[in-house]
């Protein structure tokens, strides 16, 4: 036998007994059914709850469950085996059991805090927050020296919406323990939920009292009065927050909007630029409140100072910053300023060559820019590069085509086509300009094909519209359906000179030459320099009309404009129409 062992059994079974007397002497076992149990079969149910804590702490919780059941077959009074059993039917998750042994256990023992701790946290996890209310109030009344209890009723409380008396239980709290930032949060909520705004406001207003130099408590107070319209109690307290903190980047930003609330614009900027030039605020910071305090339509358009400012502030502070150098290159851009946009671009990607959305902005500036042999270069650079993406191959198949490479352009558009995943724009962009291409090529059919999927994805699309309309009219083929296309095209965008040149022309090859006159001479007034191709319509016109003497004055503007027909010298020379 293992002395020590049995030394210590022994002991701990003295000691049950010893508790086990003690309770009876005192309060609890005291009725006629508890007198009727013999020493032996105390003795018995103390040696059955040390076993039963011994199988417990071994974490075979089913047996310690049976030897405590066991127990309370000798003693039907042991509140403890209740409360350890209650416990263990928590932690299987049975509430129902949990509740029921709980409940037996304050029964016998009415003051035992810790049971009664138990109950209320068992009630709650079952959602019985009334009963466990009721018995965290019994636990405040018989503990009014401990606070944990009062804790958990004003979560209970809270729970319940009974905020008042939340409220009142936070007070004893602060009593015992004194003002602190969780207490006074916590009530200055509560007064919120009350829509009590005064008092909410005080509650920041004690903790500033007593930390005079924190300035979270300012800006909190500064918050609050304006959630309750105290504006000028939030102009104090951000203020206070700028005399403590004179470097503090984020009350600059918050006086700006207080001041842009107050409609008093120029104070709101001014604290703006002050929190953008201070480098304590990082970057990202700064960008996104630009991008909150403006829309895109004001930081991108036109005279728009005071974001053309900031930006040049976060240039000034962040020079190689790529997300500030995107902004402004997208300025310069929208701003029409192309060689000062291509420059910032290039320095990104001076910067960081593998951005590919940054690539893709520079095609962009090139194609606007109309440097059709850099737009080229740069198209078959991100063809090798980024093989998949498809809007290189749209810009390369773009400049090809300006250079009049039709056949290099076609195959680019077919092969970026076929990258094009989820995106119906670009898509419907790939079939125009095949369309276009195919035409150059002489693959009428094909051609014809790709603007009848143009409009089935698309039907309003004015630019497939046009070109479809124009291509069938210089073929004098299917007229009457180009003439519907091209007056669809001119209702879409009717300011479009070319739009409203196709109408006159397809009208010319339906031999409506007085209406062809009317939307011809329009299509000059909305074209200050109008094209050869244009002005040779135009006396192609006239001379239908028998008015010779205009066709000719247009005819020779055509040449010297350049790019007309094949026959327009022959016109001039015979002054009649050739075709």
């Amino acid at each position: 036998m293992n002395f020590s062992k049995h030394f210590y059994l022994l002991i701990l079974l003295n000691l049950g007994v010893s508790l086990f007397y003690t309770n009876v002497l005192g309060q609890v076992l005291n009725t006629d059914e508890n007198k009727s149990i013999s020493i032996q079969d105390r003795r018995k149910n103390a040696s059955l709850f040390i076993e039963a804590n011994k199988e417990k702490n071994d974490g075979n919780l089913e047996r310690a469950i049976e030897l405590f059941k066991e127990g309370l077959e000798y003693d039907p009074s042991d509140a403890a085996s209740m409360y350890e059993l209650a416990k263990l039917y928590l932690l299987k998750e049975n509430l129902m059991d949990a509740t029921l042994h709980a409940e037996k256990s304050i029964t016998i023992d009415t003051l035992n805090f810790w049971y009664k701790q138990l109950l209320s946290t068992i009630y709650k996890l079952d959602n019985k927050l009334e009963k466990s209310k009721n018995v965290l109030e019994d636990l405040v009344r018989q503990n009014p020296e401990k606070i944990d209890p009062l804790k958990d009723l004003v979560y209970t409380y809270a729970q319940l919406e009974q905020n008042e008396k939340a409220i009142d239980a936070l007070n004893v709290i602060e009593r015992k323990s004194g003002i602190n930032e969780q207490l006074s949060i916590q009530k200055q909520k509560l007064y919120q939920n009350l829509n009590n705004g005064n008092a909410a406001v005080s509650e920041i207003e004690k903790l500033i009292n007593k930390f005079p130099y924190e300035t979270r408590y300012y800006a909190l107070l500064a918050e609050l009065s304006l959630k309750n319209d105290l504006k000028q109690k939030a102009l104090w307290a951000y203020s206070k927050v700028k005399e403590l903190e004179p470097d503090n980047a984020y009350i600059s930003i918050s006086l700006s909007d207080f001041y842009l609330k107050a409609r008093d614009s120029l104070k709101a900027f001014e604290e703006l630029k002050l929190g953008f030039a201070n480098t304590k605020l990082d970057v990202d910071s700064k960008i996104q409140i630009l991008l909150s305090y403006y829309s895109v339509e004001q930081i991108f358009g036109d005279n728009n100072d005071e974001a053309d400012e900031l930006i040049s502030i976060l240039m000034s502070k962040y020079p190689l910053n790529q997300r500030v150098l995107s902004i402004k290159s997208e300025i310069l851009y929208r701003s029409q300023k192309y060689p000062e946009a291509k420059k910032i671009v290039v320095k990104i990607l001076e910067i960081d060559s593998t951005q590919y959305p940054i690539w893709e902005q520079l095609l962009i500036i090139e194609s606007s820019m109309g440097d059709i042999e850099m737009l080229n270069e740069h198209s078959q650079k991100l063809i090798n590069q980024f093989p998949t993406q498809a809007i290189p191959y749209l810009f390369g198949g773009i400049a090809r085509f300006q250079m009049k490479d039709y056949e290099i352009a076609y195959h680019l558009f077919k092969d970026g086509l076929k990258l094009v995943v989820n995106n119906l724009p670009l898509k419907i962009q790939f079939y125009s300009f095949i369309g276009d291409t195919s035409h150059e090529l002489d693959k009428i059919e094909e051609s014809d094909q790709a603007y009848e999927t143009v409009l089935q994805l698309d039907p309003d699309n004015a630019l497939a519209l046009n070109n479809y309309a124009y291509y069938l009219s210089l073929r004098s083929e299917n007229l009457e359906r180009a003439k519907e296309m091209s007056f669809k095209a001119v209702e879409l965008d009717p300011e479009n000179a070319s739009n409203i040149d196709t109408k006159a022309w397809v009208l010319y090859k339906l031999k409506e030459f007085e209406q062809a006159k009317i939307w011809i001479e329009k299509a000059l007034k909305a074209n200050s320099n109008p094209s050869a191709e244009v002005l040779e319509h135009c006396g192609d016109i006239y001379i239908q009309l028998n008015e010779k003497r205009k066709a000719m004055k247009y005819w020779k503007k055509a040449l010297k404009a350049g790019d007309g027909s094949e026959f327009l010298k022959q016109k001039i020379k015979e002054k009649k129409l050739y075709e």
